[in-house]
């Protein structure tokens, strides 16, 4: 089994993508059938590859590389952050807003009465 072919459908799973297609894509790439099934194999059962990254296809030199395998798995924990951060503006401005609309409709519900305070006030 290839580390190359194991670490990318690895690299597809930790992402969210379904087995079945990370080995459509590699096969879709040129990846020998039976090599990508065997990683996948190895991947569902928990095995780490114990080969190199040698194949005995005459063939593998001309083997594109999957970007799936390249890219490095992306931080949940910051997107986390991230979005706790973005929801809890959020909230603040809709607190904001409705208090502002409250005032507003108050104001026009009572504008004589607050009228009259002031005419009192300044007089």
């Amino acid at each position: 089994m290839r580390k190359d072919i194991y670490g990318g459908l690895k690299n597809a799973l930790e992402k969210g993508e379904p087995l079945e297609k990370a080995i459509r894509s590699f096969i879709n790439a040129g990846y020998p059938e039976l090599e990508v099934k065997e990683a996948a194999k190895s991947l569902e059962m928990g095995a780490m590859p114990m080969v190199s990254n040698t194949v005995n296809n005459k063939n593998s030199g001309s083997l594109p590389n999957p970007t799936i395998a390249v890219s490095p798995p992306p931080k949940l924990k910051k997107l986390k952050t991230q979005s706790s951060k973005r929801l809890g503006k959020i909230i603040l401005l809709i607190i904001i807003l409705l208090l502002l609309i409250s005032i507003f409709t108050l104001g026009f519900i009572f504008r004589e009465s607050i009228i009259t305070f002031i005419e009192n006030i300044i007089s």
